[in-house]
């Protein structure tokens, strides 16, 4: 039993070793006023997206409120390292006020995509970028999906497959 639970121990402990914990922020510019309930869903979705790619991969992953000015991203890194995360990776959708909303969600509400989304991956101990990223969606692709949560989630895929890939 005692060598069970050595080999056991030598076993997990560098699994738990390597997992880092990271927390996970969404937000927006561009978009009039407060985002509705429609478009939380689908950041919701993003989020999701990307939480479970890093948690497949070994992490510990939560998430934060979204933010809107770079005061709430210093807020959300000093909380994120009280809380034990390593890491945040704040996802900021950027909309043109004037874009059309054609893609509906499971409700049937009616949403744009944003033109541009970038990825930063901060350090909390020091506050430090450790990677920036930046990728359009794409209408195209948009289209192939029923409801636009659903391509906000493989957004959130990409994104946090993107952050991964340079590790």
């Amino acid at each position: 039993m005692k060598t069970l639970c050595l080999v056991l121990a030598l076993i997990l402990c560098p699994c738990l070793m390597m997992a880092e914990t990271i927390m996970v922020s969404v937000g927006e510019q561009g978009l009039p006023g407060e985002p509705d309930a429609a478009y939380r869903f689908c950041f919701s979705a993003l989020e999701s997206g990307v939480m479970d790619v890093f948690f497949n991969a070994g992490h510990i992953v939560f998430n934060d409120e979204a933010f809107r000015t770079k005061e709430d991203q210093y807020r959300t890194v000093s909380l994120a390292r009280e809380g034990g995360a390593s890491m945040v990776l704040f996802i900021n959708c950027l909309y043109n006020p004037g874009d059309i909303k054609d893609k509906k969600t499971e409700d049937g509400a009616v949403v744009s995509l944003p033109h541009t989304i970038v990825l930063e991956y901060i350090k909390t101990s020091d506050f430090s970028v450790i990677k920036k990223a930046r990728f359009t969606p794409s209408l195209k692709d948009a289209a192939d999906f029923g409801h636009i949560e659903d391509y906000y989630a493989l957004l959130g895929k990409k994104a946090a497959e993107s952050i991964l890939a340079g590790k």
